[in-house]
């Protein structure tokens, strides 16, 4: 083979080494910056998980509470239901008086 043959070769792999090298760095600051968001979350994840007892309390499951609580959430979510249906019916009794108001 002539000499310019293996230069261009020589030339070729450095080449190709540079580029390899800079595809290399540039998807590690690419992993990096992943691992960096990712290591906030986890963060923020375990930061919640060693929140206080009382607020740890109202995540557990229901049936590892006490019955008292159970009671008083369903106390508190039926007088929630009953004061919604008053205002449906407000509204609806205000409707059908509007109504026969405007046919009189």
């Amino acid at each position: 083979m002539p000499g310019w043959i293996w230069l261009l070769l020589v030339i070729f792999m450095i080449v190709v080494l540079i580029v390899g090298a800079a595809y290399v760095v540039f998807r590690a600051l690419a992993a990096m910056r992943t691992v960096t968001g990712l290591t906030g979350v986890i963060g923020d994840k375990i930061a919640d998980a060693q929140s206080s007892s009382s607020e740890r309390e109202s995540h557990d499951p229901l049936l590892t509470q006490p019955l008292s609580v159970a009671s008083e959430r369903y106390s508190q979510a039926h007088a929630e239901v009953i004061r919604r249906h008053d205002r449906i019916r407000e509204r609806h009794m205000r409707t059908w008086q509007q109504w026969k108001h405007f046919n009189d």
